[in-house]
């Protein structure tokens, strides 16, 4: 039987490609969704090739009646779980879905405790995780490193939609002319070293699969992975992360971020993504599938000896706009092995958008640069 598959294009744009490389070697049938006010000649140009129906829209007013009509329209169909958004608006509103709407995450108070960046703290806590020191309240000074994160997920203008890392007297300064409510952030210490992903997925707590990676570099403020490489996660630790999946009988895919201390060696929890995650590429390269349990297919990448380390050119030229904008410098870390790279995207079919990708960031790091020289 052949399997209908959603994807939210606009969600998460390197997860997307990558589950759809996947998926398209299996027996499934794809349709694409954008919010309406994004760029639709830029989602067809990248999924062309696996398109057999046009190009859906919906709006964020109608989410769900556009998800209803899409089951009158093309019969049953799975979601693949990508964008915080989307998967809140569809676990929030699921006694409204039409029956044969499914997504394989399924329990709303489970993904919040994990998502929630204060709650998953408080989780990390109770099965003896390591977390960073949290402070009593928001400096009023600098004086030292600190990381600013919403407790919980909130649209609203005065609230942070990803935690702020603030290292200077200006970028504390910047902070404070958000003039965030406080009351809902909390405020920790900064942790210098490296990132690690252990990623795995579960189904009702039980480990199916798993990969962890070392980022070696990552856009100014720890936002997005540029690169990164294979890595091997202690027993002890990735255990103890199984187990607190184990007890919370998550079914699902999800990204544990870790830091490792440079100082110390020792790995401290930072969040959680309960969802397929960015830098998705890297885990399939080195023949680990996530994305086929998501639907109850069968993995299908081939097991390899030669790991593959994960390279996303045209994310430097946003890292660049990005440092502008925060006075912030990329996040580098030393490799500790000697490996092949892949570029994300310079791949078979995504080559074109690779450039035009490439040429536009290009194109916006320019008028960045001519604008603040007063040109």
């Amino acid at each position: 039987m052949v399997r209908t598959i959603l994807i939210f294009a606009d969600a998460n744009r390197r997860a997307a490609i990558t589950s759809v490389r996947i998926l398209s070697q299996q027996r499934v049938k794809f349709l694409f969704a954008i919010n309406e006010e994004f760029p639709k000649r830029l989602t067809n140009m990248i999924f062309k090739r696996y398109m057999e129906t046009p190009l859906l829209k919906y709006s964020a007013t109608s989410f769900i009646s556009f998800l209803n009509e899409t089951k009158k329209q093309y019969g049953n169909y799975s979601i693949l779980p990508i964008g915080e958004w989307q998967i809140r608006q569809i676990l929030e509103n699921r006694h409204e879905l039409l029956q044969g709407i499914d997504l394989c995450i399924n329990d709303l108070e489970v993904y919040e405790r994990l998502s929630n960046k204060k709650s998953f703290i408080n989780i990390c806590t109770d099965f003896d995780i390591k977390v960073p020191s949290e402070l009593r309240s928001f400096p009023t000074s600098f004086a030292y490193s600190f990381v600013i994160k919403p407790k919980n997920y909130d649209s609203n203008s005065n609230v942070l939609k990803y935690p702020l890392l603030v290292d200077s007297e200006e970028s504390f300064n910047q902070v404070v002319n958000l003039n965030l409510d406080l009351s809902k952030h909390f405020v920790q210490e900064f942790i210098l070293g490296p990132s690690v992903y252990y990623c795995a997925f579960y189904k009702k707590g039980c480990l199916i699969n798993n990969f962890s990676q070392l980022n070696t570099v990552q856009q100014p403020n720890g936002k997005s992975v540029l690169k990164a490489e294979p890595f091997s996660l202690s027993n002890e630790l990735s255990e103890k992360i199984d187990l607190l999946f184990g007890k919370l009988k998550w079914t699902g895919p999800m990204m544990f971020e870790l830091k490792r201390c440079d100082a110390s060696d020792v790995f401290y929890a930072i969040e959680c993504n309960p969802r397929l995650w960015g830098p998705l590429q890297i885990s399939a390269d080195n023949g680990v599938d996530f994305v086929s349990p998501c639907f109850d297919l069968d993995p299908i990448l081939p097991n390899t000896s030669v790991k593959w380390g994960y390279f996303w050119l045209s994310g430097y030229i946003s890292g660049y706009l990005l440092k502008k904008l925060t006075k912030q410098n990329f996040q580098k870390f030393k490799p500790t092995a000697n490996i092949n790279y892949r570029e994300l995207f310079w791949r078979n079919y995504s080559r074109k958008y690779f450039v035009l990708d490439f040429l536009s960031q290009c194109k916006e790091l320019i008028k960045c640069y001519l604008s603040s020289s007063g040109r």
